[in-house]
């Protein structure tokens, strides 16, 4: 299970709900058990352009992509 936190910055709105950033450092909790997981598919690319795209899909819960590999779901409180 990947329990990470991206921390991004030259965050960039391209269009509407996508976003290109670059990662700044990334933060991983013990509880993580993805490994090396981001790094073997190549899913955040370290000192280049990053794609995000977030859509809402219900009141509080957003579908976002990332470099249009990981795809996940997430919840706002």
């Amino acid at each position: 299970i990947l329990y990470r936190d991206v921390y991004m910055k030259n965050l960039h709105r391209t269009a509407p709900g996508v976003y290109t950033f670059e990662v700044s450092q990334v933060k991983v909790f013990a509880t993580d058990t993805a490994g090396d997981l981001l790094s073997y598919l190549r899913v955040l690319h370290p000192e280049a352009a990053n794609e995000i795209r977030i859509s809402k899909v219900g009141e509080k819960t957003f579908f976002y992509s990332l470099n249009r590999q990981l795809y996940n779901v997430c919840t706002a409180q």
